[in-house]
């Protein structure tokens, strides 16, 4: 290990309690970073060099891994588990804006400016996250322009999908904006979903109540099935995708 990479390890801290250190696991690091996107780019050495400088951390299932307003201390990889994104209404209910899954970064574009986060982000599974500081960060990025326009390549991914559900929110039918949630998931996570009810009608900015009725109808249709509790099975992907772009009335 290099003198700097020995001052950046040392460096990798946590700020909140609510995790718990896992320690130094180089190989665990370097396998989480090999998955993400935005260093695709990078040589063997230039990621051992981030895994060497970065420090992994744990969360348990429900746990706040940051809160809107919190300082952009870190920039944060998911190394295992799904993590939910989401703001709080003026009502304090959660409007859900993505799930982000392993191999994903948490906040890689917030960390450009020393602004608070806008949004929070809570663990769904038990979640394992890989962070490295900020300024070791932005040292990277500008040792490594690649890693950059990865990161700009994610903030277009993002406000796509942030635009979709604006226009989901104010325009759609709550049967539509379920249909586009199960799509979504569907897309990201495969045919077995592991979400409750209460998770698909946050996502689609309905009441749970709403969520019960609709996932029965299609339930009906032969669309999903729900093996077990807190698990959806999709059934037909074609008649999915055909839903997801309504109109749909049931």
């Amino acid at each position: 290990m290099t003198q700097q990479s020995k001052c950046l390890a040392n460096k990798s801290g946590s700020n909140n309690g609510s995790a718990n250190t896992l320690g130094d696991s180089p190989d665990k690091k370097l396998q989480g970073l090999k998955k993400c996107l935005c260093f695709d780019d990078l040589s063997e050495d230039a990621l051992k060099e981030v895994a060497e400088s970065a420090g992994l951390r744990y969360f348990k299932r429900g746990a706040h891994i940051l809160q809107e307003g919190d300082p952009p201390t870190f920039f944060q990889v998911i190394q295992e588990g799904r993590v939910k994104v989401f703001k709080q209404s003026t009502s304090g209910k959660d409007v859900i804006l993505g799930v982000v899954s392993p191999g994903q970064a948490l906040n890689g574009v917030v960390l450009f400016e020393p602004r608070p986060h806008s949004m929070s982000a809570q663990a769904l599974d038990d979640v394992t996250i890989i962070r490295v500081r900020r300024d070791d960060y932005l040292a990277l990025v500008k040792r490594y322009p690649s890693v950059a326009l990865k990161i700009i390549g994610m903030l277009d991914k993002i406000l796509d999908t942030a635009y979709n559900r604006l226009v989901d929110v104010v325009g759609e039918s709550a049967e539509q904006r379920v249909c586009n949630a199960l799509y979504m998931l569907n897309e990201k996570f495969g045919n077995e979903l592991e979400f409750t009810t209460e998770s698909i009608g946050d996502l689609a900015g309905i009441r749970t109540e709403t969520a019960i009725r609709i996932l029965g109808k299609l339930k009906e249709l032969r669309v999903i099935d729900s093996p077990g509790r807190g698990k959806l099975r999709i059934l037909n992907q074609v008649g999915l995708s055909s839903l997801s772009r309504g109109p749909f009335y049931i």
